[in-house]
């Protein structure tokens, strides 16, 4: 039996930080160190020989994608990423009994929810220390703050960065260009272009854009995917089609 795991068991290697922010005992910690974590851009491998994946969180996945094309260059940060993400009600978990998303409390009306206690935090750090060459004596590899918009879905990431010294724009396109390239999902967008949540709607794809100030050193990256579809669904299906040897695109485009 294979399966794909779309609740957060197994994103997290650490017992301890899964029971403190999911507030739940782990009970199968046998399976973690099988676990491939489902982000196809950066784990395809893995996923297709995989018995078990964890599909990755909704802004997670918008985090990473966002982050990692840039490779060695993420060495040079001289602070944390600052991952301001804002997401539609479906992202947020809603139950009935929670009065955060519902109508009354959603309409007309902008928060953040979660700040340093959301889920997808130590998911985020997790995936970014192990694959990115940076590191920080600061308590946590990013910050991350999760916002809820009143609209159905969709999630819109705007990342801070701060470099020590100035980088290139034509660096930094040429990562993405590259990076995105060689992926069917990911699209990067052209220099003067920021993504927005519509340009996502309903399929899985993720858009990202980049922009800097006059110095080089302060770059803000955009992300923005369907978080349920890229953000759950459909990057389930695609790693459902990894798995078994089928066109990745199957079904999704």
């Amino acid at each position: 039996v294979r399966v794909i795991d779309l609740s957060g068991a197994f994103r997290l290697r650490d017992t301890d930080v899964f029971s403190k922010f999911y507030k739940l005992s782990h009970t199968a910690p046998e399976l973690l160190e099988e676990a491939a974590f489902g982000l196809p851009e950066f784990f395809r491998e893995k996923i297709s020989a995989a018995r078990l994946v964890s599909n990755p969180g909704c802004y997670a996945t918008g985090a990473l994608l966002g982050l990692l094309p840039l490779g060695e260059l993420l060495a040079d940060l001289d602070r944390p990423p600052i991952i301001d993400a804002k997401s539609g009600v479906s992202g947020a978990g809603g139950r009935v009994e929670d009065d955060m998303t519902n109508y009354v409390s959603v309409n007309e009306n902008f928060k953040a929810y979660k700040v340093f206690s959301h889920q997808h935090q130590p998911e985020i750090q997790q995936y970014f220390a192990d694959l990115s060459p940076y590191r920080t004596d600061v308590t946590g590899e990013v910050i991350f703050t999760p916002h809820l918009l009143p609209v159905n879905r969709g999630i819109l990431s705007t990342i801070y960065l701060h470099f020590r010294k100035s980088v290139d724009a034509g660096e930094i396109q040429n990562r993405f260009s590259k990076f995105a390239d060689g992926e069917k999902f990911v699209h990067f967008m052209e220099e003067g272009c920021l993504p927005d949540l519509k340009m996502t709607l309903n399929s899985n794809r993720v858009m990202i854009g980049a922009e800097s100030d006059e110095s080089g050193q302060n770059w803000v990256i955009v992300t923005s995917l369907d978080n349920l579809v890229k953000g759950a669904s459909g990057q389930a299906i695609q790693n459902m089609n990894l798995m078994f040897g089928l066109n990745e695109t199957l079904g999704l485009l």
